[in-house]
């Protein structure tokens, strides 16, 4: 099941096919956004495309800013990320 000690967070999608697929690769837009509207600095991405690295997820996530926690599940279905700010997550 998912991590109990993950945030709430917004789903996005994001593919990672192979080394080339990550060049100027990006995720889909999403915004970061709790139940009551607010937004946050943690996101959950799921739909990953295998076989890819977890380095590979991480080189894409910190284009976007300052990760401070990552934690991806060992069959690489979903990841939880927070960013050091909620501007970063937004752009993710």
């Amino acid at each position: 099941g998912d991590d109990p000690r993950s945030p709430e967070v917004e789903n996005i999608t994001i593919e990672i096919e192979n080394d080339e697929a990550l060049e100027g690769a990006s995720s889909k837009p999403a915004l970061a956004v709790l139940g009551d509207g607010e937004t946050s600095n943690s996101l959950r991405i799921d739909g990953f495309k295998r076989p890819f690295r977890e380095s590979q997820v991480r080189e894409l996530l910190d284009k976007y800013g300052t990760v401070t926690y990552m934690w991806m599940d060992n069959i690489k279905t979903h990841c939880y990320v927070m960013y050091e700010t909620e501007t970063e997550a937004i752009a993710c």
